[in-house]
């Protein structure tokens, strides 16, 4: 078992959300080609939060509880 930095961990989480929405909204077409759609595209498309960020408030939440 191998145990990740948070850094690395959200870093994992990010590329993780990325590939999954690149998925989801395909390909563009650019001047009549078509190419993988980029990280600021994808930014643009889902101004919903982000994984990390959901799941850090998560987590505050769950140590207010506490």
């Amino acid at each position: 078992m191998r145990l990740y930095s948070e850094r690395q961990t959200e870093k994992v989480l990010f590329t993780f959300e990325r590939k999954i929405l690149r998925r989801i909204y395909g390909p563009t077409q650019d001047k009549g080609r078509w190419r993988p759609i980029w990280n600021n595209e994808i930014c643009n498309l889902y101004k919903d939060l982000n994984v990390v960020t959901i799941l850090k408030l998560e987590e505050q939440k769950q140590q207010v509880v506490l």
